[in-house]
């Protein structure tokens, strides 16, 4: 397709100096700028972008099997309640990753990596009066961070109770496959906590569920 360079008139000049590079400039446009909607279909995948894309994306909706944290599973919770979550009996404290298989992002070219993290989190809440009523309320907390190449991208205290979070962060980051830790942990336990039911069951301390993360890399 013929495209027409338009120029400004010029002054004791037949020809101005840049004349060449507009007409070719004009005709590369043409060629080489179609937008999606004119490019064929699947023209734009990942075979094809991979090595020269200016963003790389990284995403999972259910992270893990169905999105539930695999890292500290208690079978002896009621079994109606049928969630794989952490009690007291299980939960020996620090930092846990949301699921037991390692996550990496392959072929990072390096430069800025933005991350983040989501899901909804039930913190049992309550027994947070405790079984002695002379204390005072202490709301359980699970605090959440992302580490990326052993670097703390972001933390936060995180949710309460029953909630859905969101943690992200950035920074900048060297080529490579870089391994990433999304990470939870419960804060200690009260002094008057109820560790299990009167009929032996083990108490629901903390559970994470629909996780999902997404990861861009920006190249330029």
């Amino acid at each position: 397709m013929k495209k027409w360079t338009i120029r400004e008139a010029d002054q004791s000049a037949a020809v101005s100096p840049g004349a060449v590079n507009d007409e070719l400039r004009a005709q590369q446009s043409s060629m080489t700028t179609l937008d999606r909607s004119q490019l064929p279909a699947d023209f734009v995948d990942a075979a094809r972008l991979e090595q020269y894309a200016l963003h790389r994306c990284w995403v999972a909706e259910r992270w893990g099997s169905t999105g539930e944290q695999t890292a500290c599973i208690d079978t002896d919770i009621l079994a109606t309640r049928s969630w794989r979550a952490a009690t007291y009996q299980k939960f020996a404290g620090g930092w846990l990753d949301g699921v037991t298989s390692t996550l990496e992002l392959t072929g990072f070219k390096g430069g800025n990596l933005f991350i983040e993290w989501s899901g909804n989190a039930y913190v049992f809440g309550a027994i947070a009066d405790g079984a002695v009523a002379t204390f005072p309320y202490a709301p359980r907390y699970m605090r959440l961070r992302i580490i990326v190449a052993g670097v703390i991208v972001a933390e936060r205290r995180g949710p309460a109770y029953h909630e859905h979070w969101r943690i992200f962060g950035s920074a900048v980051f060297p080529p490579g496959d870089h391994t990433v830790q999304l990470q939870w942990r419960l804060i200690a336990s009260a002094p008057d906590d109820t560790l299990e039911l009167s009929t032996g069951e083990n108490i629901v301390q903390g559970h994470i569920y629909s996780q999902k993360y997404l990861a861009i890399g920006r190249f330029r």
